[in-house]
């Protein structure tokens, strides 16, 4: 079973948008999707159960808790943790999953894939530099899905809980690991970079 862990804060408007790509095709039993809302004061702990995910909502607000409590009630591998702002559906889960079987390989992300048909030039200009970096490039934050075999999962519990997904993932593996960043597929993201020049920054902060 491919486990999904998905931290929310006040997602409502659009965790269901990713859960319904997800499933869309999936088999019985074939997910087991783990959402934490933390912190909320909307809907989205209701709209996950809709779909039929399983739910524990805390009252802190941190998205490095939430993964760590997601995480803990989560059953198999490969694991996979998804911002809830991101489009996944059913194959490319699928092929991640599969990379991650692979004997070896410690994790898996896909491209990153940035929707910002609204965004202003300066913002475009910031995001068509930030992705020429050789870090990013190379980086598995940033991507919204990040994926571990069992293996890959020790890397990560072993660091410090205060770390966030994006952060872990950067620090638990080196360059030279058993690595797969697969370029044909893309976790979709909805104008990541907002509007405005400083939305960069005020993401980031959000997703500490």
């Amino acid at each position: 079973m491919i486990s999904v862990v998905i931290p929310a804060h006040n997602e409502a408007s659009v965790i269901g948008r990713l859960l319904a790509v997800l499933l869309a095709d999936a088999d019985p039993q074939e997910f087991d999707v783990v959402v934490v809302p933390n912190g909320c004061t909307d809907d989205t702990a209701m709209i996950a159960e809709s779909y039929g995910a399983r739910v524990f909502p805390t009252d802190v607000k941190s998205k490095s808790h939430a993964m760590r409590l997601g995480d803990a009630h989560a059953e198999g591998f490969p694991r996979l943790y998804l911002d809830a702002d991101v489009e996944l559906g059913t194959a490319d889960a699928r092929a991640l999953a599969a990379a991650l079987r692979t004997p070896g390989v410690l994790a898996a992300a896909p491209q990153r894939s940035f929707t910002m048909d609204d965004s202003t030039l300066v913002v475009r200009m910031y995001y068509d530099v930030w992705q020429q970096l050789a870090t990013v490039q190379n980086g598995l934050f940033g991507r919204g899905v990040v994926g571990v075999s069992a293996g890959g999962h020790e890397r990560l519990t072993s660091l410090p809980e205060v770390m966030n997904d994006d952060l872990a993932a950067s620090v638990a593996f080196a360059p030279a690991d058993p690595v797969r960043r697969l370029h044909d597929l893309a976790a979709r993201r909805e104008q990541p970079a907002g509007r405005h020049p400083d939305s960069a920054t005020r993401r980031r902060d959000r997703d500490r």
